[in-house]
């Protein structure tokens, strides 16, 4: 679903449909406690996040972005998309998927699509194999696939690009943004 975002600092907040998600805590996130850089220079090896509930791959949500923003989730993988006033010149639909039943990984389209303000790009922990480990949580990172993303058993990819990742201050909810699209997943060094 997109929602023109009345009152853009409303729409910035961490309500993530939270329940959807069974989180315990309804309440908007606070401010980021964690920022995290991306890498200097050189692929990524990493793992692609596990879920520890699954999803259905091929989940999808699609909406119109406006000059004036918009918002489109899917609640039942934890995933809003916050697209800012300006981020486009003119109205287009854009789509998010699930690209994995396992792993958090995603499709967003139209590929190639490129932002004139960052779109933030959020993911409730929980289901993840990140909800209750900390140091999982800290070895994090967004990744971009320029090929796109394959499911491999083991989770194994070699990004092309890795992206800043924040926390809320609870550590249930990642986010980064993006200034183009196409598949993004969260990853990190460590098998888990």
């Amino acid at each position: 679903m997109i929602r023109s975002p009345s009152g853009a600092r409303r729409a910035l907040s961490l309500t993530l449909a939270l329940a959807a998600v069974a989180c315990d805590d309804p309440s908007p996130a606070g401010p980021s406690a964690v920022v995290r850089s991306a890498t200097a220079s050189g692929a990524f090896q990493g793992v692609v996040l596990p879920r520890s509930t699954n999803v259905a791959t091929g989940l999808a949500a699609t909406g119109r972005v406006t000059i004036d923003g918009g918002v489109i989730s899917l609640p039942a993988a934890g995933l809003r998309v916050t697209f800012p006033p300006g981020a486009v010149a003119e109205p287009v639909d854009v789509t998010v998927s699930t690209a994995s039943a396992k792993r958090v990984a995603y499709e967003f389209e139209p590929h190639g699509l490129i932002f004139a303000r960052p779109v933030l790009v959020e993911q409730v922990l929980t289901g993840t194999s990140a909800a209750n480990d900390a140091a999982l949580r800290r070895a994090l990172v967004a990744t971009y696939l320029a090929t796109g993303f394959v499911d491999q058993t083991d989770g194994a990819i070699v990004a092309d690009e890795v992206l800043p990742l924040r926390f809320d201050t609870k550590g249930r909810v990642a986010s980064f943004e993006v200034t183009h699209f196409s598949g993004y997943q969260l990853a990190s060094g460590r098998k888990k």
